[in-house]
């Protein structure tokens, strides 16, 4: 979901048009050379909706991706010598006439991704095939799946462009899906330029595009979701919004109410950057357009606005200095940060790799979790609230798991996404089950009362899975003599049967074995160390449908 936030009330139609309360609005910030190149076009800043993620489009650089597919293979790997014949054919296909030099036309437009880590947006980097390719790319939005975007053009997977839509999701390993079109009905458009933007909720995309019913250059059209990945057929929304000029790069609040866009309508000084108020529910009712006054707008091309409430910028791109570069304006002072991106996997413990599955996810104490997040990939991303402890659980059928519990300091800014990562245990015979440490007094097998948690966690285990029985295997660490380490190492395990035993569980299914300290995990030269071999390993021994 490309979420664009609410604007704010002082953010106002009366603000821009001077009926309101008036300020000066400071110059605007030119984003940093890593950002901004000396000698190539930036364009069509799309911002995350925490304000720390920027997608933007770079034009004409030599750095572009040059795959070429046709046929279902890269032209560059099945006729070297032949990929710049290739590739000025299909940009003549494009654009309708010879062209001779590919990679500096302006259809050469390669998305990049600009990260805060320490400070915003200082992590650059150029994504690869299939997000880019030798042809034109570019995002427009978010989609309401995590990490999931609207990309402009269409992309089959034997080759070539076809003219639409996409959406492209990014796997939390870097890579990206194969792009997958977004059907629009009677989709079609005479101009070459395309944008779109999607509402919150995804029941609506409003585009630019040139029809036969178009008045200008080209018009904002609207669609509406008729079921899964289907829009209506475009409509022209009228002569309110629309000009004999041309009308593009709409970009729409998640409220629904504020629309962006450039116009170069009459009372423009070149492409100026315009807004309209929603007039109640109806998709129908807009305000006269309003243009942003200066510093915002200038006499050269200004446009692709985009609005981001986590930092109180927006985020535009404008020719004043030449080149198109990408600037920033703060509308008002940004809201205290309330709320932080948690990403990670679902991991299969056995094996190590990303399994699918549900993650849950609560206040603490509440009882019940509230929300969750269905991780197709075994990938998973959400926004948590600042200053709440929040229980979270992965689930799979046939799998274990722990919850965890994640506090984020609300008096910290994060710069960039948390990290989490769960381990499921399958129900599978020789599995171990993942528990946090159980701890015991020092060189007795006595629980302490902070690992309650975890042997609560095993009897709700064993509750939910009546056939499962299980063995406890207890370790020590080197210190002592191997009599008493074994000892002790049995004991302990002991003790965490006489532990399940007492809150229900059938000691029929509860093996204990103690190893000593035979199997360490580690050479226990440190303290640290030695720690760490002094655990409690429970292993499925039998489990349902075994």
């Amino acid at each position: 979901m490309f979420v664009k936030p609410v604007l704010f009330a002082l953010f106002s139609l009366a603000f821009f048009s001077g009926e309101g309360p008036s300020f000066e609005l400071s110059a605007p910030e030119k984003l940093h050379a890593g950002i901004n190149t000396a000698f190539y076009d930036e364009i069509a800043p799309v911002v995350s909706r925490d304000g720390h993620s920027l997608y933007f489009t770079r034009v004409a650089s030599p750095d572009f991706d040059s795959t070429l597919i046709i046929n279902g293979q890269d032209v560059r790997e099945v006729d070297p010598d032949g990929y710049g014949e290739y590739l000025r054919y299909a940009y003549y296909q494009l654009v309708g006439s010879p062209v001779s030099d590919p990679e500096n036309s302006d259809y050469n437009q390669d998305v990049w991704v600009a990260e805060s880590v320490q400070g915003y947006f200082d992590r650059v980097s150029h994504p690869s095939h299939p997000l880019n390719n030798a042809l034109p790319n570019s995002i427009c939005a978010f989609t309401s799946e995590p990490n999931q975007f609207v990309i402009i053009n269409q992309f089959p997977e034997s080759g070539g462009l076809q003219s639409g839509f996409s959406t492209i999701r990014q796997r939390m390993d870097g890579s990206w899906t194969q792009p997958k079109p977004l059907k629009i009905r009677d989709y079609y458009t005479d101009s070459k330029g395309v944008s779109l933007t999607m509402s919150a909720d995804e029941e609506v995309i409003i585009l630019s595009l040139k029809r036969e019913d178009t008045r200008g250059e080209s018009d904002l059209y609207i669609c509406f979701r008729e079921g899964p990945n289907q829009w209506s057929i475009p409509k022209n929304m009228g002569p309110v919004l629309n000009s004999i000029g041309k009308e593009t790069y709409p970009s729409l609040s998640a409220d629904g109410h504020m629309l962006f866009f450039a116009s170069n309508r009459p009372g423009s000084q070149a492409s100026d950057i315009y807004f309209s108020m929603r007039e109640g529910d109806d998709w129908s009712s807009w305000s006269k357009p309003e243009r942003l006054p200066e510093p915002i707008n200038t006499p050269a091309n200004d446009g692709f606005p985009n609005y981001n409430q986590a930092s109180g910028y927006l985020y535009f791109a404008s020719s004043r200095e030449g080149s198109s570069d990408l600037y920033r304006i703060r509308l008002h002072d940004a809201p205290e940060q309330e709320e932080v991106m948690v990403r990670g996997q679902l991991i299969n413990s056995v094996t190590g790799f990303p399994i699918k599955g549900d993650v849950h996810f609560e206040m603490t104490g509440e009882g019940y979790y509230k929300n969750f997040y269905l991780s197709e990939d075994g990938y998973f991303r959400i926004l948590i609230p600042k200053g709440k402890p929040i229980e979270m659980l992965a689930e799979k059928e046939g799998y274990i798991s722990t919850p965890y519990t994640i506090y984020l300091d609300p008096d910290k800014h994060y710069f960039s996404a948390c990290e989490l990562n769960f381990l499921l245990d399958p129900l599978q015979e020789g599995a171990k089950i993942s528990l946090d440490p159980i701890y015991f007094e020092k060189s007795e097998p006595v629980i302490l009362e902070k690992s309650y948690r975890a042997l609560e966690r095993l009897v709700q285990i064993m509750d939910l899975h009546p056939e499962l029985e299980i063995r406890i295997e207890g370790h020590t660490d080197n210190v002592g003599r191997p009599e008493d380490l074994q000892k002790l190492s049995e004991e302990r395990a002991q003790a965490v049967r006489t532990y399940l035993v007492k809150h229900g569980i059938a000691k029929s299914r509860i093996k204990v074995i103690g190893f000593g300290g035979r199997f360490p995990l580690n050479d226990n030269s440190t303290e640290a160390l030695r720690r760490q071999n002094r655990r409690v390993v429970v292993r499925i021994t039998h489990a349902p449908g075994d």
